[in-house]
């Protein structure tokens, strides 16, 4: 628990939850279409697993 606890605090990781948090927040806020929003979200979300099974 305390290994994937200190894995979540690398930078990488803080920052796609950040751009996932940003993103989300956009997209109910009305100011990030649902297209937009998916589009987005699917590049972030591949590029974090992407790196996450290289390492």
């Amino acid at each position: 628990m305390i290994k994937a606890l200190i894995q979540l605090l690398k930078v990488k990781s803080l920052i796609t939850i950040m751009v996932s948090a940003g993103m989300l927040y956009g997209f109910l806020a009305g100011s990030i279409s649902s297209e937009q929003f998916m589009q987005i979200s699917v590049m972030v979300f591949t590029f974090y697993f992407a790196k996450q099974a290289m390492e």
